[in-house]
């Protein structure tokens, strides 16, 4: 019974977290709403798009450093609490790990997902008025 209930509680406050982060990235891309016309420009904002890296035969890609970069803090935070608490992503963490991907490989994948579900639920609750050609 002990272990469950330090699990409850520690997905409470991972949840808790998660509202608190969310919201900073919300407030730091906030100034920029003209141009989150994508769910790309919204990461590039961000600073979790991916950039090539590449060389040779070697495909790599890393992280724009450009965008907010409290917003890009945000989002990191956010990745190392689910990386704590949220079961899923640490099975993909594993997974990924296996593949041959590196730590920071598999960070950068995790934050852009991240962002992607922060960005769908902007859309969501704006009804996608910001989409371009939505009528």
């Amino acid at each position: 019974m002990g272990p469950s209930r330090t699990v409850q509680i520690n997905s409470r406050v991972a949840s808790h977290l998660e509202t608190m982060f969310v919201s900073i990235v919300l407030i730091a891309v906030g100034d920029n709403g003209a141009r989150l016309s994508s769910e790309a420009a919204f990461a590039k904002v961000c600073g979790v798009a991916p950039r090539d890296a590449s060389s040779g035969r070697q495909k790599r890609h890393r992280l724009n450093r450009g965008g907010n970069r409290q917003a890009n803090r945000a989002l990191h935070t956010l990745v190392v609490v689910r990386l704590r608490s949220h079961t899923p992503s640490r099975h993909y963490m594993a997974r990924r790990l296996a593949e041959g991907k590196t730590n920071k490989e598999v960070m950068r994948c995790l934050k852009r997902y991240v962002a992607r579900e922060i960005y769908t639920t902007i859309q969501r609750g704006m009804g996608g008025a910001q989409q371009p050609g939505a009528a």
